[in-house]
């Protein structure tokens, strides 16, 4: 309570005194004296005063204490929400174990293809002699019969877009495209495009020296092994 609230209601109750004071030296008279009830009178006017003053302070009091327990409050559901939307952003880093594992299957898969790559265009530059052709030509169209489909017929196209998650995404954007979601998407219509080992690996190469890629980059090995 304020010393203003106080020091009022200290003087209601002693004007309440005084009025039940003079109260009781008229109660049993026949008549009151007019001095006597115009000092009641007057002392209950400053008692209405003072008590409307008094209420007045009393609800600025409150007012003020109701929003001050507004203010908490809101600050509270604030810094929760603040809370929420921090837990949100984390992003859980890979263990160092992971991050080998996800460079071993990288440089596999970048072996693998250099591999089809050759072994496509050491079959397309190898010519047989003539004189072997004619002289085994049902020899030859029977192994190619048998022979297993060439790399340009049995490779997968890659299917990225359903592979990476909305962390990983934005990951990608902000780590490896400069913050360009376009370029990303662009980027994986284009790997997705691919109908060969051989555009392939050409396709990621392209992407390593236009957005400066390095091989050792953790945003790298994880995007690259996403390409299955």
């Amino acid at each position: 309570m304020s010393l203003d609230k106080k020091a009022i209601l200290k003087e209601i109750e002693v004007m309440i005194r005084s009025i039940k004071v003079h109260y009781d030296n008229i109660e049993h008279e026949y008549r009151i004296p007019t001095i006597e009830l115009e000092l009641i009178t007057s002392k209950i006017r400053k008692l209405h005063e003072k008590s409307i003053v008094y209420n007045h302070l009393h609800y600025i009091e409150e007012e003020q204490l109701q929003i001050s327990k507004r203010m908490k409050h809101d600050q509270l559901i604030m810094k929760q929400a603040a809370e929420d939307a921090m837990k949100d952003e984390i992003v859980v880093e890979p263990a160092h174990s992971e991050i080998f594992t996800a460079q071993l299957k990288f440089e596999e898969k970048i072996a693998t293809i250099e591999k089809a790559v050759e072994e496509e265009t050491s079959s397309v530059k190898t010519e047989a002699p003539a004189a072997s052709i004619e002289q085994n030509q049902d020899i030859e169209i029977e192994k190619n019969t048998n022979e297993a489909p060439t790399l340009s017929t049995s490779f997968n196209k890659v299917k990225l877009s359903g592979n990476i998650g909305i962390n990983d995404r934005f990951r990608f954007i902000k780590n490896l495209f400069g913050g360009n979601g376009v370029a990303m998407e662009e980027a994986i219509k284009e790997i997705e495009q691919c109908d060969s080992a051989a555009s392939l690996a050409a396709c990621l190469d392209k992407l390593k020296h236009a957005n400066h890629w390095n091989d050792e980059d953790e945003n790298v090995i994880d995007f690259m092994a996403m390409i299955k």
